[in-house]
């Protein structure tokens, strides 16, 4: 899931001043919110195409993943 923090316009307006007053710009990206958090329940995920195991087989998770919705009511 992709939750965006900024508007466009707002961005646009950092670039604007940032090129205007001759500034660099960092990008960062906070990855760790929910990552690695505990789960309540059981939650299952098909194979990545990139692992050579089976279509028969589904994954387990331990812990919260980047980007699961469950992740975020831990």
């Amino acid at each position: 899931m992709f939750a965006p923090v900024a508007r466009f316009l707002s961005l646009y307006t950092v670039f604007t001043l940032a090129a205007e007053h001759n500034l660099e710009v960092y990008q960062i990206d906070v990855k760790a919110t929910y990552l690695n958090a505990n789960l309540k329940e059981d939650l299952y995920m098909k194979v990545p195409p990139s692992f050579n195991i089976s279509d028969r087989y589904v994954l387990k998770l331990k812990k919260g993943i980047y980007g699961i919705r469950q992740g975020r009511h831990v």
